[in-house]
């Protein structure tokens, strides 16, 4: 019996587990992302026929991460402006544009929508606001009031102002403004002060001409950049320079593209490493095969980083260098090829780099004095020689004297014998 009752209590207990997993890990307990359009109001509740309306309005984002948002803006059904922003929680306030020179004087329903994706681009929730729109007729006096009978209409004047006595034949305009930012690419993780470049594409997927300014804005500073026309159909891209926050941890980015009939606002991030890492080379340009310094501090709050500092030439690993307790750090590097060259240091995930210029060196022809070996070569020379016979000498025969006298010189020392 008590064997039974315990199982029991182990079946109830098991039932209602299960029954309190199914309630708060059922894919209905995890928040979607929501989106509420709260409010919508105009620069001018009665404009007149070619006059720019401005739109303004609010929403509410309820989004645990950065979301994609579109919102629209139709005039009687028909698409009028879009824009597309990444957000997260908050509460935003936001403008489109109405060119009224399309338009008949009438009452127009405007409304807002907004949508709200997840990460897999599917919609998440969406939104809707209107409110009526109504536009005056071009203000003229009786005298400028023409008559048109072209089959489509016939304006008359009536309390200063024109009106369609028939009704207008034409299509209603569909062209409208829109720029977006496309694009924005920056180191997401810096150190304190760094000198940050962030480069911001816009994309121009309206029907006008537009003049895009950026600004970006880091901790309430912001930079902005001068005016650039971006044509119809076109991308243009843009770099704003930043100096990271003296304070480590995540900052908010927010970066605006801005014409004069709309714009686009995104927002991200930048982390602040605690772990700072400077870097600097000496020369700043050098010639093939000259040895560059490549120093700076690595540092953790006051002190040194206790691991080594990577080199790197261009993508290739060079070597480790130790960090001394101050923090500086020190390494030499040349290059042998000439153009453009990176130069990049690694140390606690933190990454610097600087780009050098490497001059070209003619090479340097060595002259070596040759070695000289004398040879001495024997060349036997073979002569012909022609042997000619002499001619006869008919020679002269010598008959002795008969008469053969002794001869006494004056020394009478010698006697001779004078043969005549």
């Amino acid at each position: 019996m008590i064997k039974l009752i315990v199982m029991k209590k182990i079946q109830i207990s098991f039932i209602l587990t299960m029954f309190v997993a199914l309630i708060f890990f059922s894919p209905s307990a995890f928040a979607a992302n929501r989106i509420d359009v709260t409010s919508i109001r105009f620069s001018d509740t009665q404009p007149t026929i070619g006059d720019v309306v401005r739109v303004d309005f609010e929403f509410d984002v309820d989004a645990d991460r950065y979301s994609k948002v579109n919102v629209y803006l139709s005039v009687d059904g028909k698409l009028y402006e879009k824009r597309v922003e990444t957000l997260r929680d908050g509460d935003y306030k936001r403008s489109l544009y109405i060119d009224t020179y399309d338009l008949e004087r009438g009452t127009y329903n405007v409304k807002i929508e907004a949508k709200i994706y997840d990460e897999d681009g599917r919609v998440d929730d969406t939104d809707t606001k209107n409110k009526y729109l109504y536009v005056k007729g071009e203000i003229k006096d009786s005298r400028t009031c023409y008559h048109y009978y072209d089959d489509y209409y016939t304006d008359y004047y009536y309390d200063g102002y024109c009106y369609t006595y028939t009704p207008i034949v034409k299509t209603t305009s569909t062209k409208y403004h829109n720029i977006a930012i496309s694009q924005i690419s920056y180191d997401h993780s810096a150190s304190k002060y760094d000198r940050i470049p962030i480069k911001v594409y816009i994309k121009n997927s309206g029907d006008y001409t537009e003049s895009v300014k950026i600004t970006v804005e880091i901790d309430g500073v912001t930079k902005t950049t001068d005016r650039e026309l971006i044509y119809s159909g076109d991308e243009s891209a843009r770099i704003v320079y930043f100096t990271a926050p003296a304070t480590s941890g995540t900052h908010t980015v927010r970066i605006k593209a801005t014409s004069y009939y709309d714009e686009h606002i995104i927002e991200d991030f930048l982390d602040v490493q605690s772990k700072t890492v400077s870097m600097n080379i000496n020369p700043k340009t050098a010639k093939m095969g000259e040895w560059i310094h490549v120093y700076g501090y690595a540092m953790d709050g006051t002190r040194g980083i206790t691991t080594p500092v990577s080199i790197y030439k261009d993508s290739t690993y060079i070597e480790q260098v130790s960090v001394k307790p101050t923090g500086y750090y020190s390494a030499y590097v040349r290059f042998y090829e000439s153009g453009e060259h990176m130069i990049r240091v690694r140390a606690s995930g933190i990454e610097k780099t600087k780009q050098i210029y490497i001059e070209y060196v003619a090479p340097v022809t060595l002259v070596t004095e040759p070695t000289t070996e004398i040879t001495t070569t024997t060349t036997t020379t073979t002569e012909t020689v022609q042997i000619t016979e002499p001619e006869t000498t008919t020679t002269e025969q010598i008959t002795p004297q008969t008469n053969i006298t002794n001869i006494n010189d004056s020394y009478n020392t010698y006697n001779t014998t004078n043969i005549t």
